[in-house]
């Protein structure tokens, strides 16, 4: 019985007069596969993509049916498919290859082999990363699986499911309501133990970033540290890693430093200043840690440097302000990133203070809040969002500064900018705050300032979340 392709290729060479020469030398395919082809002989792969293409007919939408004709003879089907994915990744078809892997997930015969298809997808996967959103329903039908032997089940379903919880963290899900799953599951003994490290590091830094839940936060880099902790011991001994675990993106000392860098956020929410900078002497100096290598080295460097801005920090939270002058001559190094939260946190500790600022501070802040302007093309996900967040803090802190200083020209255009960038990164808290400003402040506005507020709080009906 001929497929539903075969039939569309019969059709289109009776219609447009093309003869099985004509259709060999249009795709490049010899004469007797075009005829093996026309009576349904289990039409290779290749065979498949070069008659499609030759009829200028898009492959995706004719490949289900394809490969249900092929997936017919249960007995090859599997082979069918290693050599059409690989061909499709030859062809630079990525998308394809997903696709036939896609189709195989669901038939009765994909749990038999869940291990080969995992590591055929997984290693594309590493070779792929820009392609890590097409993924997630793979692995999402991988995960669902019923595999019918439990050799090294376990722990390839462990690292299925640490693949979609990256995928999903890489595209923008908080993971709202599933972050405590994650998080136990992260502490599974069937995960390998590097893949956890990056787990856990990547759940922290959900847990600090959107979650604010402290306590988590706290066992989560615990977890961090303690398990950093048990790959040195292993590393020290015989121990072999399993063979589904894969080398750490970046040096074991840098997983090291941030699981204290997050303990110390915890107590700083807490408030509990002292304890954070007895954390801090944790990752001060990282010189001992074994078997550093020049990243390794690099990121023991950084870790000094966090060291000596955090204890600055400190300082300033528990109200000493004399320390500015030396931590702005010591911020002269720092990227404009890095430069955004510590001249964020000195206005807003003169505000909390009721101290005056100098003016290369201010001059500092104002050059920020212009050049961080194009923050919603920064490439990195979560460091867009954390820095977009200390964006319009700085301006709203700004803003309250100038207020106080009597400058309430200077001041109401600083709460305008605040409250317009707050609307297009959709900021409630932001603008909830900063119309408060412009509306504590709007008897001393110019009248162009309160057409610009009039103006820009026409556009809050197209956001509703926040209207």
């Amino acid at each position: 019985m001929a497929s539903d392709f075969v039939d569309l290729v019969r059709n289109i060479m009776i219609n447009l007069k093309i003869s099985s020469t004509q259709l060999s030398e249009l795709s490049g395919v010899n004469k007797g596969n075009i005829s093996d082809a026309l009576n349904n002989y289990r039409i290779p792969f290749k065979v498949f993509y070069k008659i499609a293409k030759a009829l200028d007919l898009q492959v995706d939408q004719h490949l289900k049916p394809y490969l249900r004709s092929r997936f017919a003879d249960k007995r090859g089907a599997w082979r069918f498919v290693k050599t059409a994915f690989q061909e499709s990744l030859n062809l630079e078809e990525f998308t394809i290859a997903l696709m036939i892997i896609d189709s195989y997930l669901d038939s009765e015969e994909a749990s038999l082999h869940l291990k080969d298809i995992f590591m055929l997808v997984d290693t594309f996967y590493k070779e792929q990363p820009q392609l890590k959103k097409d993924f997630l329903p793979v692995y999402d039908k991988l995960s669902q699986l019923q595999p019918k032997s439990k050799t090294d089940t376990d722990t390839i379903m462990s690292v299925i499911n640490y693949r979609k919880l990256s995928i999903r963290i890489s595209t923008g899900d908080k993971l709202i309501g599933d972050i405590n799953y994650w998080l136990n599951y992260t502490m599974t003994s069937s995960m390998p133990p590097r893949i956890r490290i990056n787990a856990l590091l990547e759940i922290c830094r959900l847990l600090l970033f959107y979650h604010e839940d402290w306590p988590t936060l706290d066992l989560a880099s615990q977890r961090l540290i303690t398990l950093v902790e048990h790959i040195l011991k292993m590393q020290n001994s015989s121990y072999s890693f399993d063979e589904l675990d894969e080398p750490l993106p970046d040096p074991l000392v840098r997983y090291y430093g941030q699981g204290f860098i997050m303990q110390t956020s915890v107590h700083n929410f807490y408030k509990r200043f002292d304890k954070a900078e007895e954390l801090i002497e944790k990752y001060r100096d990282l010189s001992w840690f074994p078997e550093l290598d020049d990243e390794g080295w690099i990121h023991v460097e950084r870790f000094k440097m966090f060291a000596k801005a955090n204890t600055f920090y400190f300082q300033l939270e528990k109200g000493n302000l004399s320390i500015i002058p030396e931590y702005m001559n010591y911020l002269k190094d720092y990227s404009d990133d890095e430069l955004l939260p510590a001249i964020r946190q000195i206005v807003e500790v003169a505000n909390r203070y009721q101290q005056s600022i100098s003016k290369d501070v201010i001059d500092k802040a104002y050059e920020l809040i212009i050049l961080r302007s194009d923050l919603a093309n920064h490439e990195s996900y979560y460091a867009k969002e954390k820095l977009i967040h200390e964006y319009l803090k700085l301006i709203c802190a700004l803003s309250k500064y100038l207020f106080r200083s009597f400058n309430y020209q200077k001041g109401m255009d600083m709460a305008l900018r605040c409250f317009e960038v707050s609307l297009n990164f959709r900021n409630r808290d932001m603008i909830l705050k900063s119309m408060g400003l412009i509306e504590n402040y709007k008897g001393s506005a110019a009248l162009h300032q309160m057409e610009d507020y009039a103006n820009i709080r026409e556009r809050m009906s197209d956001y509703a979340e926040v209207s």
